[in-house]
């Protein structure tokens, strides 16, 4: 009589499992590409990553971004406010700011600072800086 065997019935041979590709990819996957897994799923942390990267490029490419050398200080305002940037001049598009002037607090002495419409400085894009 011809009996045939089945994997189940051979002593020492587990029973075939059903193995899914996904948990298969998990359990032969290096410690890095689990912990690249876990990462990418937090949106926060990837919105920083991207932050500190922005910030690594524009500290490499400082020279490009900055128009003026670090040895260039005007003491002059040095506590002046930041300016609004305005980005329409005349109908069209070119970005300027106004200049400052400051005038004496009788009061007080302090600086105060106020916006010199006339004075137009404007703002330009890949400009030449100081040499």
């Amino acid at each position: 009589m011809d009996t045939v065997t089945h994997p189940q019935d051979v002593v020492g041979t587990p029973p075939p499992v059903d193995v899914n590709k996904e948990d298969l990819a998990i359990e032969i996957a290096s410690q890095w590409k689990l912990m690249w897994w876990k990462f990418r799923k937090h949106r926060l942390a990837v919105t920083g990553a991207i932050v500190v990267i922005a910030f690594y490029i524009v500290a490499i490419f400082a020279e490009f971004f900055a128009p003026v050398t670090t040895s260039t200080y005007q003491a002059d305002y040095a506590f002046a406010p930041p300016q609004a940037i305005n980005l329409i001049h005349d109908g069209r598009f070119q970005p300027y700011v106004n200049g400052y002037k400051f005038e004496r607090d009788p009061v007080s002495f302090k600086k105060v600072w106020v916006l010199d419409e006339e004075t137009i400085i404007p703002i330009g894009f890949f400009v030449r800086g100081e040499p």
